[in-house]
């Protein structure tokens, strides 16, 4: 049995337990990608993109998902407003690596600029930092976890990692705000995760 809350046979049902209907768990989709506000948002604005189908990172997926994906990133520059932003994916490559708590191919949006890659580099838990570009990607697929992390177009960054804890760069996030609840599966339900995706729908449907 599935169990991947991304896959079709799952998509949105955390979502509806906690009380948001297919229209407000929705922002955008097409053939091979989906944008969906994050359930338990680091921040108010917080966005996955994801693939429609089952692939473990978008380094493993083909290249008409990563060019959605390219696509999917202008939609939420033009359509959303997002003047500043941060994104970034645990690629898991293999099954629980990369610090990913979710084997399926999703990108994180925040409408802010965080200092991510400071913090991953103050941490050392890496053995390889690359500026991105298609072919590096597409390599990693075959053989090496990475953290993608991007402070908009021009600044994009790959990591090679291993063993890294679960949820790492949300830990981060939060960390920089003085918080270390991060762990999504142990917060979706609370009031303050419902709180910041309320405003998140607000700023995305009602601007």
């Amino acid at each position: 049995m599935n169990s991947c809350i991304f896959c079709q046979e799952n998509r949105f049902h955390n979502n509806f337990r906690v009380g948001f209907s297919l229209s407000e768990s929705l922002v955008y989709e097409n053939e091979h990608i989906f944008i969906t506000p994050d359930l338990c948002p680091l921040v108010p604005g917080h966005l996955l993109i994801a693939s429609q189908k089952h692939y473990n990172s978008f380094a493993g997926a083909p290249i008409e998902v990563q060019n959605a994906l390219q696509k999917a990133m202008e939609y939420i520059y033009s359509n959303l407003c997002y003047r500043k932003i941060t994104w970034f994916e645990h690629g898991a490559v293999f099954p629980g690596k990369g610090g990913a708590s979710i084997d399926h191919a999703h990108l994180h949006v925040l409408p802010y600029n965080f200092p991510i890659q400071q913090e991953v580099e103050v941490d050392n838990k890496y053995s390889k930092k690359v500026q991105f570009s298609k072919d590096i990607f597409y390599d990693l697929a075959k053989k090496q976890p990475y953290l993608w992390i991007s402070n908009g177009f021009d600044s994009s960054n790959l990591y090679y990692v291993d063993n890294l804890p679960r949820q790492y760069l949300r830990d981060i996030v939060m960390r920089l705000q003085g918080s270390r609840i991060y762990d999504w599966e142990n917060s979706f339900m609370e009031e303050t995760s419902i709180r910041k995706y309320r405003k998140t729908l607000e700023m995305i449907f009602m601007r």
